[in-house]
């Protein structure tokens, strides 16, 4: 289970290890019989309880203008003041469109900047973040939405020669009769209910652009925000991923 804390991962003795052992048996009379198939000790310090996105601002505040991400096909670096401002802005604009702790919210983009701000205001509000497969196609994209009932997804216009926004029009054709001021409603995803939209501005009616998300965030009082991150507990899930699928149906695992 991926749960909302992060460990202090160190290589002296003190520290607590696992490690796996491996065996193949190539000939039962001679092979040792398994009796454990992990070591452990207790480790010098304690466990640190916290989620992601805490131990993440305390790392920015320490170090504000030290650089945090490089996206070279972006064309973006950013600072760790800089990144924690997009997140902060970000997570306070989902919090007022209604986002509550435990909501899944779809991720469905390759490596950019947005998906790894999403990682972190997931984790500040409380969100289970979704991570689908950027080159899934309609049938696959509405499964892993229904399947563990998302209400949020954020998508580029397009990936590669992948046309997403297409792709999920097709799925969602209500989106021209939505507007960013109420929820959507759709037949194929009923669970769905905002939308946003990353790169260019969209003339589409029913989502909202990422970067009026930020905008309008860095407007908003954290005052709500901190609350809300102050509330999430560091063992609740942060993240589903999505196995394969090469013998059914993906699983979702938490």
């Amino acid at each position: 289970m991926l749960i909302n804390h992060t460990k202090r991962i160190l290589t002296q003795p003190q520290t607590t290890s696992y490690i796996l052992l491996l065996f193949k048996k190539h000939n039962s009379s001679i092979s040792p019989k398994l009796t454990s198939s992990y070591f452990h000790h207790v480790s010098s310090l304690p466990l640190q309880y916290k989620t992601i996105s805490q131990s993440f601002d305390e790392t920015a505040d320490k170090y504000p203008d030290h650089e945090c991400y490089v996206f070279k096909s972006e064309q973006k670096r950013y600072t760790f003041k800089s990144f924690k401002h997009e997140v902060d802005s970000l997570a306070a604009s989902l919090l007022e469109l209604g986002f509550e702790k435990n909501d899944r919210f779809a991720v469905w983009l390759p490596n950019t900047s947005q998906n790894v701000a999403m990682t972190f205001a997931a984790s500040k509000l409380g969100l289970i973040k979704v991570n689908i497969n950027p080159a899934y196609v309609e049938r696959e994209l509405e499964y892993c939405i229904n399947k563990v009932g998302c209400k949020g997804l954020i998508l580029p216009p397009s990936v590669k020669t992948i046309p997403s926004l297409s792709i999920f029009h097709q799925l969602v054709p209500e989106l021209d009769q939505s507007s960013r001021s109420r929820e959507l409603s759709s037949k194929a995803l009923p669970t769905l209910k905002h939308v946003v939209l990353t790169g260019d501005e969209s003339s589409t009616s029913g989502v909202h652009s990422y970067n009026r998300l930020i905008e309008h965030g860095s407007k908003l009082s954290h005052e709500k925000l901190n609350e809300r991150q102050a509330s999430v507990n560091p063992d609740s899930p942060v993240a589903i991923f999505y196995t394969s699928g090469t013998t059914g149906q993906p699983k979702a695992a938490t």
